[in-house]
């Protein structure tokens, strides 16, 4: 639909510019249609909206996940060919599972089996620091706690989550200031996230045969009526079927997260500007709550 706007649009510029009896465009006219974007995917190039995603390739017996590595001078991703994982770390035998497609004359081109394609945890944060509203909202709640932490009082109705005492009693990376308690120029986030797995095939009569996972975030800096937005939540990635892994098996779709969430917490993220730091700031970020339905 949004390709056949722009398109839409590109003819009828092209119609209005055109001038009798020959229909040319003169040089001006001509530079400006050339610049017109005729599709959703150069639009989001052009003005940078892609979100940054790092494709994994996945076992399909033991769901250990593997990182593209890129030999020097090529953008070509490669992977291993077989899982080299030790389900149990007593295991002298290894998974030995095959990950990719060995019935092609390509061995350039082999395709992943299964794969889990992770949305950079970095790049989304980037995202809502981007946005006046969201930043003011995000430095708004530790600003507001710490007001409050430093009045003395406690509030008789808990109105947002940065009035609980887990919050306010929330240490930093330090371990010694309060998380709240935001340097200048550094951004303080908190976040609940979420792992859940849903039927691939909706409501069936002999119930559900296969069942993708979605790993979800929303930041609790924001007030309710824009944390739930779409286009405000964390959507990490999409656990792929057709069934869910089992007890520990999980802890391989949320490394990727893990290690970014690592990195955030204990030595902050720099980003070069923001909605209201042109020059950059630095932005920490907390996993506080996890909710999560039973297995």
């Amino acid at each position: 639909m949004g390709n056949l706007v722009l398109g839409l649009l590109s003819l009828l510029l092209h119609k209005s510019f055109s001038n009798p009896p020959d229909g040319k465009h003169d040089f001006r006219q001509s530079q400006i249609l050339a610049q017109i974007p005729t599709t959703v995917e150069t639009i989001l190039k052009k003005f940078n909206l892609e979100g940054k995603t790092t494709t994994y390739a996945v076992c399909p017996q033991c769901h250990h996940t593997y990182a593209p590595k890129f030999n020097a001078g090529s953008r070509q991703a490669t992977y291993p060919k077989e899982c080299t994982n030790r389900l149990h770390p007593s295991d002298t035998s290894t998974c030995d599972t095959k990950l990719l497609r060995t019935d092609l004359d390509d061995d350039d081109q082999q395709p992943i089996l299964k794969t889990y394609i992770y949305n950079e945890f970095h790049n989304y944060v980037a995202g809502l620091l981007s946005r006046k509203d969201l930043e003011d909202s995000i430095d708004s709640a530790c600003d507001k706690a710490m007001d409050l932490i430093n009045s003395g009082e406690s509030p008789s109705v808990i109105e947002t989550i940065f009035q609980a005492d887990f919050v306010r009693e929330f240490k930093g990376p330090d371990k010694e200031k309060l998380f709240v308690n935001r340097p200048e120029k550094e951004a303080r986030l908190i976040f609940v996230f979420n792992v859940d797995f849903f039927s691939a095939e909706g409501q069936t009569i002999h119930g559900p045969t296969a069942s993708c996972g979605l790993i979800s975030a929303a930041c609790l800096n924001l007030p309710v009526e824009k944390r739930y937005k779409s286009e405000n939540m964390y959507v990490a990635g999409v656990i792929p079927g057709p069934k869910s892994p089992s007890g520990t098996a999980l802890n391989h779709y949320m490394r990727p997260l893990i290690d970014d969430l690592l990195v955030s917490w204990e030595r902050g993220v720099f980003y070069s500007r923001t909605a209201n730091h042109p020059q950059g700031q630095s932005a920490r970020s907390a996993a506080c709550v996890w909710a999560n339905d039973l297995p």
